[in-house]
């Protein structure tokens, strides 16, 4: 079964809601693309979209090369940018260079509430789980 739009939502340890991330249906075939809420909200609060979907395209064909495949990590970095609604950059996620794939880095770009910053990076973790098994 697909899900095009499904939702992930976030608690703390007692169970009070941080906030969702979920894909933009269609629009994530080419160029992933997500949107985080606020618990309870329907109103996205920053939008998370792929710098460059050429680098996951060339990472994912050349990932099936065998030998190739090893060092396609080292050539070939995603990065995702969170933004709000009016446009300005809250935070970016970028591969950084690894045999195995499993280096990232978060850059804060903007002034962020504790909430939101917190919620950004639990959505980007999701992203990553999500984005790594779609290639």
């Amino acid at each position: 079964m697909i899900d095009w739009s499904a939702r992930y939502f976030s608690t703390d340890a007692k169970g009070v809601d941080i906030g969702s991330v979920g894909r933009r249906g269609w629009r994530s075939l080419w160029r992933a693309h997500y949107e985080t809420f606020n618990p309870g909200d329907n109103i996205p609060d920053f939008s998370l979209r792929e710098e460059n979907a050429g680098a996951k395209v060339m990472d994912s064909l050349l990932g099936e090369v065998p030998i190739l495949g090893m060092l396609t990590g080292y050539f070939f970095h995603p990065r995702y940018l969170a933004s709000r609604s009016d446009g300005r950059p809250a935070m970016r996620l970028t591969k950084l260079p690894a045999f195995f794939e499993g280096r990232f880095q978060i850059e804060k770009l903007g002034d962020l509430t504790p909430r939101e910053e917190l919620n950004l990076f639990l959505s980007f973790l999701m992203l990553v789980l999500l984005e790594r098994r779609r290639g």
